[in-house]
């Protein structure tokens, strides 16, 4: 990083360079909403307040198994406030939190055996308490979703059939500004 900021240096390849060379093309109406109606008013931690088309949306209502996984140095989204966020769910939620930052942490291969990450079987009321009595573990996240996925020998099943598209791709949100 230092060779690359500050020589102006060619920084070496790197898929996660690659990844933050990606912007996203999104369009202005929805930039516009998802800014007021999820981060200024936090329609999503108040059942039934945020509408998508007719249909209002309780996070409460969300009864399946859930593993909210979380990165303990990511800047986009704190993981103080995903632990809150993943308190709203209504079914089993188990949380964890990776060690590193937005795309490290994700990108983190077993093989790698880096990083680090924090288990708790509990969800107490604030995330200080589930820090204070989370356990750390060494290496990848990645084989405890894993076991998280088979838990309880759960058998496949047939994935459901896709249901009629809103429109053909790529959508017209694509054409939006």
């Amino acid at each position: 990083m230092v060779s690359h900021y500050l020589h102006d240096k060619e920084a070496p390849p790197s898929d996660i360079l690659h990844w933050f060379a990606d912007g996203a093309a999104i369009p202005r109406a929805f930039l516009l909403d998802w800014t007021n109606r999820i981060l200024k008013e936090n329609a999503l931690t108040r059942g039934g307040a945020l509408e998508i088309g007719a249909d209002a949306i309780d996070l409460r209502r969300v009864e399946a198994p859930a593993m909210v996984i979380s990165l303990k140095d990511d800047h986009v989204s704190a993981w103080q406030a995903t632990y809150e966020g993943a308190k709203l769910l209504g079914g089993e939620t188990q949380f964890l939190l990776g060690g590193s930052g937005h795309n490290a942490g994700v990108i983190n291969p077993p093989a790698a055996n880096k990083h680090g990450y924090w288990t708790n079987p509990r969800m107490p009321a604030t995330p200080e308490a589930w820090m204070d009595t989370a356990i750390r573990h060494e290496g990848s996240w990645w084989p405890a979703w894993q076991q998280w996925l088979v838990r309880d020998g759960a058998e496949r099943v047939k994935a459901r059939k896709p249901k009629k598209e809103i429109e053909p791709a790529p959508g017209s949100y694509v054409r939006m500004t």
